[in-house]
């Protein structure tokens, strides 16, 4: 199971709610190129700074002049600029961004080799010593992280570097109208001013930003409304809030029916959303985050998640605040949600840490401690035989208890066969064991393994077939391939050759002369094309049937498609017509029927030619269950494969279920057929999903939106 997000928190360097002092546009600045150095030209083409520097703009290759400077690189680092050419500042840090205002956020390396943190004036005067993981400037303060045991505390700093909040929280976060949201460790959140006064409690989940000084709320499980000092507008009791064009909008929690297919009531529960994860967990949804339940619907644990998982092997992965870890079907957590990635493979997972920039892949156990010596600068997925492993840009391979089976100084890893593997190496290519021994040198020519004895060596149009560690057994002008166990030379006139182990042809297999094309094989025939025309061979290269059709499919079912002046029909393998070529388009036989259609509509014939569902249909087709799903305009319906209508084309939706049950919706209402069109659940739900972990079926009634007045 994978676990990638699209957004994950970097606290390394974070630029998010900014506001900058730009003075220019991108669009009024042109960067060019003299002799691998770039420039500065304004929009009239005037040149401001010659091209004598590495790059213009900022670490972040974002283009823009703040207070008439810009930031240059030089030995990759960076400094400040101004537009006249003058240097402010030297080349001295490893990034250099804009922040707010007239400030920059600048790093340098720290002892530590890791990124240290900083604010710096576009004058180059120190505002905040670069002493910080990670750091975020917001309403004129700075929100500055520490590292510890690979985990973030967050404080708050104005920029004369006082703190106002302590390094001792878990996440800080501008509201707006200098307001910050600050999480503890046990993951409740509270209002600070800007001058650091705790305004509320630690028991808010957590909420918005400040919109016209009102945020939305979110407390045990239910959303409400405060004001910018923590007072409350709106009681957390409601399932949904919005505020929009001045108005405060309110609805109850949606009421989700716990339901077996024949309708009996099993259980009912109020949430947002209700999503199965594993035959003894629900993942409850409210306000936006998720909690983990049992089937009693007791909560597994205290704080809620921005995503979760179905289980597997009794584990699921987590999100919060855009980083993932795993919890147990137990509700404890093993690893702890500071991953941007995490999947697990092999009995180990495969992470990405949030934190740092780049070298930050590893293996971990169950438990979460790392099983790699280092952290990589990627980790590939379980090939079959290792983690293919990159470090300083080679190549390696990782068991799957982290060991390193191989060194990382390959170019590239090319390909895997039994017990070898094809490396790129300075530009040659080889073959290695799984403990990294040469089994073949290094050569200029691209290679590709048969199997743990042979490989084939493509030099030009020659290809050389050999024995580890390179002795000649064949070679050939023509192409030479591998297939079902068979070394096949294919010669230019569309004949094969069978070519053994020892280099010796062994057999031929003749097409037709003047073959043109030729498919792949199915139920022992071939079709091929000569003249124009297609026709079937056998696996021998005989011709069986005749090239005399405008255009064929491949057999199934004993039957072939063939089209004749534009009209499609069905053959056997005698070359009898089964089906008469009338129809316009057809599909291949599956279970004894295939899909016509003609004039446009489409219906189903048997083996005969027996016409069993009428061509009166916009489509036809198949299901799982044995049934046909039929559409008419917008509407969709459903038959039995020996034409009987079961349920007429009037549902906007259809979909089945593994066991044959098919939910429908009319009118944006749904509710469930069995499979012979019987309604067992009424059409009166808003949403009806089924529950593959308890074969049951939740029902959601939707709550209505109310207007709340008195708010503005």
């Amino acid at each position: 199971m994978v676990f990638g997000l699209a957004f994950m928190i970097v606290p390394t360097l974070t630029l998010l709610g900014n506001s900058r002092a730009i003075d220019h546009r991108a669009a009024d600045f042109l960067i060019f190129t003299e002799n691998g150095r770039v420039g500065l030209k304004d929009e009239s083409g005037k040149v401001l700074i010659p091209a004598q520097y590495e790059a213009l703009g900022w670490s972040d290759s974002e283009l823009s002049v703040v207070d008439k400077v810009i930031g240059y690189r030089e030995g990759n680092l960076w400094g400040i600029l101004h537009t006249s050419n003058r240097i402010v500042v030297p080349a001295e840090y490893v990034s250099l961004n804009p922040g707010e205002g007239s400030f920059l956020i600048a790093a340098k390396t720290s002892i530590s080799l890791r990124p240290a943190f900083g604010v710096i004036t576009t004058s180059g005067k120190k505002a905040i010593p670069p002493l910080y993981d990670g750091l975020q400037l917001a309403n004129m303060r700075a929100i500055v992280m520490v590292r510890s045991n690979n985990e973030y505390r967050y404080g708050l700093c104005d920029l004369d570097n006082r703190l106002i909040i302590p390094l001792e929280y878990r996440r800080i976060y501008p509201l707006g109208s200098l307001r910050y949201a600050v999480e503890n460790t046990e993951g409740k959140t509270a209002i600070f001013s800007e001058n650091g006064i705790r305004l509320t409690a630690f028991d808010i989940d957590s909420l918005s930003p400040l919109r016209n000084n009102h945020a939305i709320v979110f407390r045990n499980q239910r959303l409400g409304i405060i004001d910018r000092q923590g007072n409350v507008v709106v009681d957390t009791r409601y399932g949904g809030v919005r505020i929009e064009d001045g108005a405060v909008w309110v609805r109850e929690a949606h009421t989700h029916h716990i339901l077996s297919a024949t309708n009996q009531l099993i259980s009912k529960q109020s949430a947002d959303s209700l999503v199965p994860l594993s035959s003894h967990h629900y993942a409850v949804q409210n306000g936006g985050k998720y909690y983990l339940v049992n089937n009693a619907f007791d909560e597994l644990h205290p704080t809620p998640f921005s995503s979760l998982t179905e289980f597997t092997d009794s584990k699921a992965f987590f999100s919060r605040d855009g980083v993932a870890g795993v919890i147990t079907d137990e509700g404890r957590i093993t690893i702890p949600a500071q991953f941007a990635h995490i999947s697990r493979e092999q009995g180990v997972y495969r992470a990405r840490y949030a934190w740092g920039q780049g070298n930050q892949w590893t293996l971990l156990n169950e438990e979460g401690k790392p099983l790699t010596e280092r952290l990589y600068q990627f980790i590939g997925p379980w090939n079959g035989k290792f983690f293919p492993a990159r470090d300083r840009d080679h190549w390696g391979g990782l068991s799957a208890d982290g060991h390193q089976l191989f060194s990382c100084v390959h170019d590239s890893l090319l390909q895997i066969a039994d017990n070898h593997i094809v490396v790129g190496f300075k530009k040659a290519f080889g073959i290695i064991d799984f403990e990294g021994n040469w089994v073949v040198t290094p050569g200029p020519h691209p290679l590709k393994l048969i199997d743990d004895e042979l490989y084939f060596e493509y030099d030009g149009a020659k290809t050389f077939l050999r024995a580890i560690p390179g002795r000649l057994i064949y070679f050939s002008d023509n192409p030479l391939s591998y297939h079902s166990g068979a070394i096949v030379e294919q010669l230019p006139a569309g004949g094969l050759w069978m070519i053994t182990r020892e280099g010796v042809i062994a057999g031929r297999s003749e097409q037709p002369e003047g073959t043109e094309e030729i498919m792949s094989a199915s139920e022992g025939y071939r079709a091929v094309r000569r003249d124009g025309k297609y026709g079937f061979i056998d696996e021998q290269g005989r011709l069986r049937i005749a090239n005399r059709y405008e255009a064929v499919a491949a057999f199934n079912e004993g039957l072939a498609a063939i089209r004749i002046q534009g009209r499609w029909g069905f053959i056997d393998r005698q070359e009898r017509i089964a089906v008469q070529p009338i129809y316009e388009e057809v599909q291949p036989f599956n279970n004894g029927i295939a899909i016509v259609t003609r004039d446009g509509l489409s219906g189903a014939v048997d083996k005969s030619g027996k016409i069993i569902l009428p061509l009166r249909y916009d489509a036809v087709s198949q299901t799982s269950a044995n049934r046909l799903l039929l559409r008419q305009g917008n509407h969709y319906g459903l038959a039995t494969v020996d034409g009987q209508i079961i349920a007429h084309p009037r549902y906007s939706r259809i979909k089945e279920t593994p066991q044959g049950y098919f939910i429908v919706e009319r009118d944006g209402k749904w509710g469930l057929l069995t499979h012979d069109g019987v309604s067992t659940v009424p059409l009166i739900y808003d949403n009806l999903v089924y529950d593959r972990f308890r074969d049951q079926f939740i029902a959601t009634q939707r709550s209505a939106w109310k207007k709340v007045d008195g708010i503005y």
